[in-house]
């Protein structure tokens, strides 16, 4: 331990002496690479910032340097210490022959066909393309164009754990990933069955998602765990029972009293303001109002999870769901197990993710511009002044994820 602490500095005077000596000032013009682009979008730039907090403090120490042409040695040395793989990894860059977008598309239809779906070959492939090329950001842009061909388009939620996964730069955590959601792409099929073995339903492309149910912005190499990535079926409520898609004791023919009136779940009428928060709690017990209630403000995401006491329901509002005047609504959740067999006769227990999207009214007379912060107050900040006078509901304010 003491040769490492006294090698560090050792290290670090080489990394300065290499970066500013005469020879290497004379180089540096021929390498030019921005650590950090400016991201397209706010979103981009969020999940930028959260990547720098993992990055340990050499990273951050040497984040702002620009221009540099490395030395070899310098780059053994640094590797020696394994002060960070991502830092590595981006000055060692180079140019991709065209783009990455393009290169992960055809890696992906060479190995994975109707015939032959080897995604592990597929990765295997990419990973040689880093080994030659750099990191590029790759294993997200691979992740991204194997779900969506799956499972169709992409949440922010899975977008996120796409960026977390390929920032730790751990082939053996992604290759656990996606090994895992190469099992739920080709069995989800079987796993739907096997949940609606009773009734006939369709479920087209777009009802079929993954969800991962730990806390994505604290994933590590570590503590990713395959079972927590579960198969999650989405489906709207109707008042039709044959299109209907039933959560317990909630449906498209449920009502709730409020103060001694009717409403019914689906479209929601009645005015939000002071409403919603006897809503949030009906969904989760039914009339059972006074049941143990917890619930997660996340004041920076502008968000709200609400959970019943084993945490086997739960509902979510985000900006997502309260973004557009015309579109509100809200996601209940709950965690159903099944047990089916695969086609080569194995037997599994699994754990499947119902997703029921309840359409609200837009309320009249609302606001035609800032919309978006008026909601906000409508199905958040106001329903959790709310909820934080009741006995039975405990809230604690951090990140949803």
């Amino acid at each position: 331990m003491k040769k490492i602490n006294l090698l560090f500095p050792v290290v670090t005077c080489l990394f300065v002496g290499v970066l500013f000596s005469p020879a290497d000032a004379q180089r540096a013009p021929k390498f030019k690479y921005d650590f950090f682009k400016v991201p397209k979008s706010a979103r981009s730039l969020y999940r930028q910032r959260n990547a720098m907090q993992d990055l340990a403090k050499m990273d951050r120490e040497l984040s702002s340097i620009k221009n540099i042409q490395p030395s070899k040695e310098l780059l053994e040395e640094m590797s020696k210490f394994n002060l960070t793989n991502r830092l590595l990894s981006t000055l060692q860059e180079a140019a991709l022959p065209y783009k990455a977008e393009k290169m992960v598309k055809d890696i992906l239809e060479s190995e994975c066909t109707s015939k032959r779906d080897d995604v592990e070959a597929a990765l295997e492939k990419l990973w040689r393309l880093q080994d030659r090329y750099g990191d590029h950001g790759l294993f997200p842009i691979f992740a991204k164009q194997y779900y969506s061909h799956n499972f169709g388009a992409l949440s922010t939620h899975v977008q996120d754990l796409f960026d977390r996964i390929g920032m730790l730069h751990d082939r053996d955590l992604e290759l656990k990933f996606i090994k895992r959601l190469h099992f739920i792409s080709r069995n989800k099929i079987t796993l739907s069955k096997g949940l609606f073995s009773d009734k006939k339903i369709f479920l087209p492309k777009k009802s079929f998602r993954v969800r991962y149910l730990s806390n994505i912005g604290k994933l590590t190499p570590d503590n990713f765990q395959e079972s927590q990535l579960v198969l999650s079926i989405e489906r709207s409520m109707s008042p039709n029972p044959a299109e209907d898609f039933p959560i317990r004791h909630v449906s498209g023919r449920s009502v709730v009293n409020i103060d001694q009136k009717v409403y019914p779940v689906y479209g929601f009428t009645a005015p939000l303001d002071g409403n919603i928060a006897s809503l949030y709690t009906y969904l989760l017990y039914g009339q059972n109002e006074n049941e143990p209630l917890s619930a997660i403000y996340d004041k920076k995401g502008q968000s709200l999870a609400l959970f019943n006491k084993d945490k086997s329901l739960w509902l979510r509002v985000s900006p997502h769901e309260y973004a557009e005047p015309d579109n509100l609504h809200l996601h209940l959740n709950e965690l159903r197990p099944v047990t089916f067999t695969t086609k080569n006769g194995d037997l599994f227990d699994e754990r499947v993710n119902f997703n029921l999207s309840i359409p609200l009214s837009t309320p009249m007379g609302g606001p035609i511009i800032s919309t978006k912060d008026f909601f906000y107050h409508q199905l958040i900040s106001k329903p959790v002044e709310i909820l934080r006078r009741l006995p039975n509901v405990t809230i604690k304010e951090r990140p949803i994820y």
